[in-house]
């Protein structure tokens, strides 16, 4: 007779099989899935998560709740609460993962159960497929080393079905050292940050050489028009990307007409927008996670709304996400509340070598602190003319100050933002 922990990893199997094949379901059967889904993990989160009860002390006895009534929940909460308040009290098995989260870098910890892992692999597989991933291929992981979790073990559903892990290169070698270990290892698919793709990139540039992987993928931040066209041009392929947060996981990932697609079985995202400029903030809830769900989750991110009337050139189902922009604290902000979006400001640089060549930081309402490559602001007129762009960009409302660097400064797990905004709220 089989063993309880034999058919436990039976159901694991076919839960997580089941969503690979999601993808081919009828839109409206996936919408009927998607609100049972979400009537079912806020009756169980009302009845057996303390954090949600704590919030909703007054409709505990409730069976249900419309998604509406329960407040959001931002980054502050998770770490404000200790992670034993996020767990469902029905959860068993579970283990911990440290990450990090958001480009500041803090530190979270998430709780999954044997089952939260397996769908968080399926999910993972279904969407590197759709982004031209298969099984066989090389794949090559730029990645930025972590003392606190590079100890941590390969990912269950993914070592039990014995698939080629990736080679990991560390982004913190040296450009030349990161495109010598790709020409050795000549990778079907390339993974990273916008960032470190950028700085392979311009290695490859500088030698006068390419590389020829089948796919890149790109996560971690914005993927920028001129980092964009620049990856195409070393590496030969339209650079693919995928949006989530250590959080949730994976939200979304971008067709070949370069829009978002929602992961709508599993996460169910609303965007709020005040109507006024396209832009909404995202908030997410999980449909599947049993050990720590996630209702309305806030992660501060901006996203430019899709227009849900249209459906995608490339003849996908999946809901439309919208285009992300970035955190909050990746705008500008001008004296009078006006955000300037860090792709703005990306075009406004692309001609001075590319914007991965810059960081900025506004410090206060009318500051703003500009590192960039010593050799792209060499000279005086080099430093005026990168003076004179973002002036065009923001009118005389910012004053910037240009720092010559080595190496553009990047964030405490090696995460990069074109801008960070350390000097409050929006108006």
């Amino acid at each position: 007779m089989a063993s309880f922990a034999s058919l436990r990893r039976a159901v694991v199997g076919l839960r997580a099989a089941s969503l690979v094949a999601a993808g081919s379901a009828p839109p409206s059967l996936r919408e009927a899935l998607v609100h049972a889904r979400l009537r079912k993990v806020l009756r169980h989160s009302l009845q057996s998560v303390p954090a949600v009860q704590l919030k909703l002390a007054g409709f505990v006895e409730a069976r249900v709740l419309p998604l509406k009534d329960f407040p959001p929940t931002t980054r502050a909460d998770l770490r404000n609460l200790p992670s034993l308040a996020h767990l469902s009290t029905l959860a068993t098995g579970v283990t911990t993962s440290d990450a990090t989260s958001g480009s500041s870098g803090s530190r979270l910890t998430v709780v999954r159960d044997e089952l939260d892992t397996a769908i968080g692999d399926a999910v993972w597989m279904r969407t590197y497929a759709q982004l031209g991933w298969t099984p066989g291929m090389r794949r090559a992981r730029l990645r930025h080393p972590d003392p606190e979790t590079d100890h941590q073990p390969m990912r269950g559903l993914r070592a039990r079905l014995h698939l080629p892990q990736p080679v990991e290169i560390s982004s913190a070698l040296p450009p030349e050292a990161q495109v010598n270990a790709l020409l050795r290892y000549c990778p079907d698919l390339i993974h990273g940050s916008p960032f470190e793709l950028a700085q392979v990139c311009s290695e490859l540039k500088r030698c006068r050489m390419r590389l020829a992987p089948r796919a890149v993928v790109c996560a971690g931040e914005p993927l920028h028009a001129d980092v964009a066209a620049l990856i195409r041009d070393r590496l030969g392929v339209v650079p693919r990307s995928v949006y989530g947060t250590s959080e949730a996981g994976l939200v979304a990932w971008s067709c070949s007409r370069g829009r978002f697609h929602v992961n709508s079985d599993v996460v169910f995202v609303e965007l709020q927008s005040d109507g006024r400029d396209g832009r909404a903030n995202v908030l997410m809830t999980t449909l599947l996670r049993r050990a720590m769900p996630l209702i309305r989750f806030a992660p501060d991110d901006v996203v430019l709304s899709p227009d849900l009337a249209m459906r995608c050139g490339c003849g996908s189902a999946w809901p439309l996400f919208g285009e992300p922009l970035g955190p909050e604290s990746s705008f500008l902000q001008l004296p009078d509340g006006t955000r300037v979006a860090e792709r703005d400001v990306a075009a406004a640089l692309a001609s001075f070598g590319g914007s991965h060549r810059f960081a900025l930081t506004q410090t206060d309402s009318q500051r703003v602190n500009v590192c960039a490559q010593a050799q792209v602001v060499a000279s005086n007129r080099m430093r005026r003319a990168v003076r004179h762009a973002l002036h065009r960009l923001v009118g005389g409302e910012l004053s910037f100050s240009i720092e010559p660097v080595t190496n553009v400064p990047r964030g405490k797990t090696g995460k990069y933002a074109l801008v960070r905004r350390t000097c409050g709220g929006f108006q």
